[in-house]
């Protein structure tokens, strides 16, 4: 039910969209690394090393 407290359509905020836009595929860019996404590691410490791994390979520029 539309009500006048919630107008319809909602407004568009283009900075939080954008900004919603790159975390979600920064997400899908580290959900491509299985060990990642399925967190075999056992150790906080040793997650977190690998997760910094595994950004740096990904935004490296390729040769």
């Amino acid at each position: 039910m539309l009500t006048p407290q919630h107008p319809w359509p909602p407004a568009f905020d283009r900075k939080g969209d954008k900004q919603r836009n790159t975390v979600g595929r920064a997400i899908g860019r580290l959900k491509r690394c299985c060990t990642i996404s399925a967190r075999f590691d056992k150790l906080a410490v040793h997650y977190e090393a690998t997760l910094q791994v595994v950004i740096i390979f990904d935004w490296k520029p390729s040769s």
